[in-house]
């Protein structure tokens, strides 16, 4: 690859601007707070979520006192 940096011309190699890209993005995310695997985090966030509803529908059930079947 070549650029032009702060008014001088870099020749960089692919595989190292790659690693130096992907080495500031890690750098970054974790100056941001955030540790783990972006998927890890919306698996967990998406289960949670499941979790919350299922609570709430049981809830509702309950209150119901029919134990959703809908008879009396």
């Amino acid at each position: 690859m070549c650029y032009v940096e702060r008014g001088r011309v870099v020749l960089e190699d692919r595989a190292h601007l790659l690693a130096r890209i992907q080495d500031e993005a890690i750098a970054a995310k974790q100056g941001a707070g955030h540790t783990g695997s972006v998927v890890d985090e919306l698996i967990a966030e998406r289960r949670a979520e499941a979790a919350r509803e299922d609570s709430s529908y049981n809830a509702t059930v309950a209150e119901a006192g029919d134990g959703g079947t809908g008879a009396a």
